[in-house]
Order: C-alpha cells, then structure tokens, then sequence
C-alpha cells in the first residue's frame, strides 16, 4: 500500500510514518500543501493524509483541485478544529473521512484499512477500447487474439490502464513499475513505450498511448 502524508507538523510525521512503515506501508511525506499537490499528481496512491491548515494550500483547495480530475483515492483529513462547519467543509470538498487531533494510531490505520479495502477487490478481467486484460493469466487480448508482451511490458500496460485518467510521468513510472532491484537504463521507459506501441498497432488495436510534452505518457481513450 503506497500512503501520502501532508503535516507540517514534522514530529507527527515521523512518528505517523514510522508506524504505517511497521504495517508494512510506503509512506511518502509532504510539509506543506503545494509539495504535497505535486506529489499527489504524479504519484499512484492508495489512501492521502493531509493537516487541513498547511502552509501554502490548505487541504479543502487540494481536496477540490484532486476531485476536479478524477483522482479517486481515499483521502482522509486531520484537524484540531472541531467545529461541525469546518469538518463539513472537508466533506463537501472531497475528504472522505476525517480525525481530531490529537487520535491514536490505531483509529487511523483501522479507517485506512476500512477505506481502501474495496480498492484492493479489482475484477479479474479490465476491459478497455477493443482490449481485454486477464489479470489471473496476465494476458492481454485484442479481438480474442492474444498479444504476447514481455513481463514487464505487461505491468506496465497493466499499470497505465488501471490510471487512464491521469499522465503519468517517468518517474512516476519508474516508481510503481520497476524494482529497485531491476537493470534500469536512462531509456527504458521509452522503449518499453515503444514496444507497447508496435505490438498494440501490429494487433489492430485502436488504443494508442499519447506522450504528453514536458509531462510524460498516457493512454488516449
């Protein structure tokens, strides 16, 4: 499970971070609202955290700009406000659920379970354009004829799918599709893209992969 964490509050941060990492959580940490939009925008997460007062953008204007495009993770607000406009405010603009500081960790980690359980629970089959992915056999079919793509060629198919909404850029992929562990050189990515590319046309599929300038590549639905 990938986690961001907005708080300006640094201790709080280590400290929260430090127990979503003993879960077994990557955590991600912003200190203020303009960082943490940035990443929020270029990254795939599972669930967001976010203060509602930061410095430079507070969490309601995050909230309203993420739901604006389509970014449907859970977003979970903290506040010490604990007046019922405020807490409507965070609602109304994107917030899913919402803690009072000061909470225990265990009341956190219980709502982010609870709130990404549904996400983990994907069919076995995504059907995009004229293609079909079979997650169980990790294949991909178009017009019931199998394209043959290399392990990694698939996971990152599989990854730009499951993400059609947004542009994802290098290093964003680089960061849900390989492995620290894996031979990574300055062009994979490209290639891999280009490969992508071949195969999808030499199988007839209408489904392009667009490369948006100075951002990276998405799919053209």
């Amino acid at each position: 499970m990938k986690i961001l964490l907005i708080e300006d509050d640094k201790e709080l941060c280590e400290i929260t971070k430090r127990n979503l990492n003993y879960e077994g959580a990557s955590v991600d940490v912003a200190y203020d609202g303009y960082q943490g939009l940035m990443l929020a925008k270029s990254n795939n997460y599972d669930c967001l955290i976010l203060d509602y007062m930061l410095p430079k953008i507070k969490a309601d204007l995050i909230c309203e700009e993420l739901r604006a495009e389509n970014y449907n993770y859970p977003i979970i607000g903290i506040t010490v406000i604990n007046e019922k406009k405020e807490k409507i405010n965070l609602l109304k603009k994107g917030v899913d659920y919402y803690l009072t500081k000061p909470f225990s960790f265990t009341e956190l980690w219980t709502i982010i379970k609870n709130s990404t359980r549904d996400r983990t629970k994907s069919e076995p089959k995504i059907k995009i354009k004229d293609l079909i992915i079979d997650k169980d056999n990790f294949k991909v079919k178009c017009n019931n004829n199998t394209i043959n793509l290399s392990a990694k060629e698939y996971e990152l198919f599989l990854f730009l799918c499951i993400n059609k909404e947004k542009a994802h850029t290098r290093q964003s992929i680089y960061e849900n599709v390989w492995d620290i562990n894996d031979n990574f050189l300055s062009n994979t990515i490209d290639v891999h893209i280009a490969s992508l590319r071949y195969k999808l046309k030499q199988a007839g599929s209408k489904l392009k992969i667009q490369t948006i300038f100075k951002r990276g590549f998405k799919l053209q639905i």
